[in-house]
């Protein structure tokens, strides 16, 4: 029977990091994918120029086992970007980014995304390192706050396990330290400091629950800022991806993923895929 192919829709705007996000993309050895390179220009003006960029998207997924579709659409990028998802019915978005602040080079553009849409976006930055064997098998960190917004990450990891290949999946809970109480209060007689990182157990295995089909599922609870543990622990086990959702709708939602979220794109070495 013929496998139902991934469909993804790479954003592409011939910066550094599109160009990296087109050579994640490119790297893919698994299961058949189809890829729409679209640049979305403000104006119709631009749209030649967008013609002349989309060639150095070419030059990278040329050899890529995808069938893969060029497309200039101009238009608010965000509005663009999604309405092409949805009517592609992609599985997800990969865009490059600067991890400062806004992405793409447009400004608020993938927080504008997810605030908007029901996909997840794939963020590469211009130096992230490309998996080796993604479509094969892939080794993953999601981050877990026990939030519904970091269950749909764990979840999308079994939705996409086709995908990834086999996965190693490694789940992280994060407790920010109270720096007054570990004064005031030795950690040894602090039942608030023991029943906290129980709570972190509990959050970290509720998310670790979700991911059936794994080929194994580690937990992990760190002491520290939470996009610095989920940062750290990419690197230490030498993972391939970070899943995390992202918070709310609205102004909420910007701060929330300009703070943990984009903290965690700027710091990993790894791509990050945010879910909202």
């Amino acid at each position: 029977m013929a496998t139902d192919p991934f469909r993804l829709v790479l954003a592409f705007d011939a910066t550094p990091a599109a160009l990296q996000a087109a050579r994640f993309v490119a790297a893919h050895r698994g299961a058949p994918t189809q890829v729409l390179a679209l640049i979305a220009p403000p104006r119709d003006g631009l749209a030649a120029q967008g013609e002349r960029d989309l060639d150095a998207a070419r030059k990278v997924l040329e050899g890529a086992p995808a069938a893969v579709e060029y497309v200039v659409r101009p238009g608010f990028p965000p509005d663009v970007i999604v309405a092409e998802a949805r009517d592609r019915a992609a599985h997800a978005i990969v865009a490059g980014t600067r991890a400062r602040g806004g992405a793409m080079g447009l400004g608020s553009v993938v927080s504008e995304m997810l605030r908007g849409s029901e996909f997840p976006v794939i963020l590469v930055k211009h130096d992230a390192r490309i998996p080796p064997a993604l479509g094969r098998k892939a080794r993953v960190v999601v981050a877990a706050d026990g939030s519904a917004e970091s269950l749909r990450a764990a979840a999308l990891v079994s939705a996409l396990r086709e995908w990834l290949g086999e996965v190693e999946a490694h789940v992280v809970h994060a407790q920010e330290p109270v720096p007054l109480l570990d004064k005031l209060i030795p950690p040894h007689h602090d039942p608030l400091r023991r029943e906290s990182a129980q709570e972190g157990e509990r959050v970290a295995q509720a998310c670790a629950g979700t991911l059936a089909g794994c080929a194994a599922v580690h937990t992990h609870v760190l002491p520290g800022d939470p996009a610095t543990c989920i940062a750290r622990l990419a690197g230490e086990v030498g993972a391939d991806l970070v899943l995390m959702g992202t918070r709310g709708r609205g102004a909420r939602a910007h701060a929330v993923f300009g703070s943990v979220a984009m903290k965690t794109v700027q710091w990993s070495a790894v791509p990050v895929a945010l879910v909202p």
